[in-house]
């Protein structure tokens, strides 16, 4: 059966919420059209691009650093430094203002020599590692409250509550309060193995990835020690390590993570910072040899400080720099025509036209009456192809069910419609009619239904008009279908 023509209130509203919605997403379209004209820029084409030097710290008050080696963070973006040979941790703000320092040069158990790490807790914990004197020195606000004996440590970082130290020969996984829970890794070039790892860097699944230095190489380990990759290669000879052209990289050194599980390492002997994903694929590089801003020249520890800023330890220029570095990663979307978004935005808007203006097959209410002028009339097969579902009382029901004419059968054109008894009878009460007419008109007053009624009573319509419900007998919706049939003919 064609479209009727038969409009509801509810689909009235539907119509013009529809509306509502095709406007927001117009005026959604034309901001993503004006984002989208202007060409895109592509920030990883060029080894450097978008690369640049924040600022640099020397020290404080004429007091300047000396071989600064390792630098960490914490959650309020000071900077802390392990200042090696000035036996100490001193501490800036994210601006590079001196607020406190902390650590005593001396042979005691929770004094500071040569310190070669340092990593900070999200409670302001603060771990020193001294690997010429093999210790961590746990402090809090200043003063040390703990110290473990560990064989050359070189590295730490923390996370969620664990601290994972890189170790002349391994990698040791502690809780804050200096307890030994895992460890893994012998001193060897072996797949697994490890010699003299100065950085260590954990992700979000807890992979553990180490600056394999004296191998000259990254390994990635699960986080039960399995090995997962190798990035870079050393020298055939390790004793003509240092002239040898073969290997990857000058000297893996301190190394950080981004949000984006990134790795970022130093290349102490070439002066660069390199970047790989964590499937072990190099990505990018930045930085260069030298003394200028930007550059480094032995450098040694590396942290992220959040916001694309990366603070390097450069040792051997006695500074801190912090810089900006973009993610290596941006470059893909040169590879999306500027138009495809907006186009894709107008095609969605379409679909949801098409879907919104679509045909559907309504679900009407009918009475007895209309049901028997409809079987009359051989009119069935047309009902069927034209409305989705015909509601009606249980009564009717229970009196077409187990009949067919023309091919159809009526239990499955006709559905029982779900109505409110104390309307019903309200209904019934108000206009003096009988319970079975009650109930066809509380079946189309429901909220979910709001059904055009059938019928062949004009008192029943006249109360459904009064109910504000759409009635239409059966010469009625015959000349409705009529028309769209006409309406619908090729010109």
């Amino acid at each position: 059966m064609a479209a009727t023509g038969i409009i509801t209130r509810r689909q009235i509203r539907t119509y013009i919420l529809a509306i509502a919605v095709l406007l927001v997403l117009l005026v959604g379209l034309l901001l993503l059209l004006y984002l989208f004209s202007r060409p895109l820029v592509n920030v990883g084409a060029a080894k450097t691009d978008g690369y640049r030097h924040v600022l640099s710290i020397y020290g404080y008050e004429g007091d300047r650093l000396y071989r600064p080696v390792e630098v960490a963070v914490d959650k309020n973006g000071n900077i802390y430094v392990a200042d090696s040979f000035k036996h100490r941790i001193v501490v800036f703000d994210s601006t590079g203002k001196f607020l406190t320092k902390f650590g005593e040069y001396g042979e005691g158990p929770t004094n500071l020599k040569f310190p070669s790490a340092v990593a900070v807790a999200p409670d302001g914990r603060v771990y020193v590692l001294c690997s010429a004197e093999d210790k961590i020195v746990a402090f809090r606000d200043g003063k040390p409250f703990w110290v473990v004996n560990v064989e050359k440590p070189l590295a730490a970082t923390i996370k969620k509550d664990r601290l994972y130290i890189a170790t002349a020969r391994g990698v040791m996984i502690g809780d804050l309060d200096g307890r030994l829970l895992a460890s893994f890794g012998v001193r060897g070039a072996g797949s697994g193995m490890v010699d003299m790892p100065n950085g260590i860097s954990v992700d979000d699944k807890g992979n553990i990835y180490v600056a394999d230095s004296m191998n000259y190489r990254i390994q990635a380990f699960n986080k039960d020690g399995k090995p997962l990759w190798t990035l870079g290669k050393g020298p055939k000879d390790r004793r003509k390590a240092i002239q040898s052209t073969e290997r990857t990289y000058g000297l893996p050194t301190g190394m950080t993570i981004d949000e984006n599980n990134i790795l970022y390492f130093m290349d102490a002997f070439n002066g660069e910072i390199v970047m790989a994903d964590n499937k072990g694929k190099e990505l990018k590089k930045v930085g260069s040899w030298g003394h200028d801003d930007g550059q480094f020249y032995y450098p040694g520890g590396l942290t992220y400080a959040g916001n694309r800023n990366f603070i390097v330890a450069d040792k051997f220029n006695d500074r801190v720099q912090v810089l900006y570095i973009p993610s290596p990663r941006p470059e893909v979307l040169t590879q999306i025509p500027r138009y495809s978004i907006p186009l894709a935005a107008l095609l969605f808007v379409a679909l949801l036209l098409a879907w919104l203006l679509r045909r559907r097959k309504q679900v009407v209410a009918a009475d007895s009456s209309f049901i028997d002028r409809a079987i009359a009339e051989n009119k069935l097969p047309m009902l069927r192809d034209g409305f989705k579902k015909i509601l009606v009382t249980e009564e009717a029901y229970e009196t077409y069910k187990d009949q067919t004419h023309d091919g159809v059968a009526l239990g499955e054109l006709l559905e029982v419609g779900k109505h409110d008894e104390g309307i019903a009878e309200k209904i019934s009460e108000a206009f003096g009619i009988q319970d079975a007419s009650a109930k066809i008109l509380a079946i189309c007053k429901r909220r979910r239904t709001r059904s055009t009624l059938l019928t062949e009573d004009e008192s029943l319509k006249v109360s459904a008009e009064e109910l504000e419900i759409q009635a239409l007998d059966f010469d009625q919706l015959m000349a409705l279908y009529q028309e769209s049939e006409v309406q619908e003919e090729p010109a």
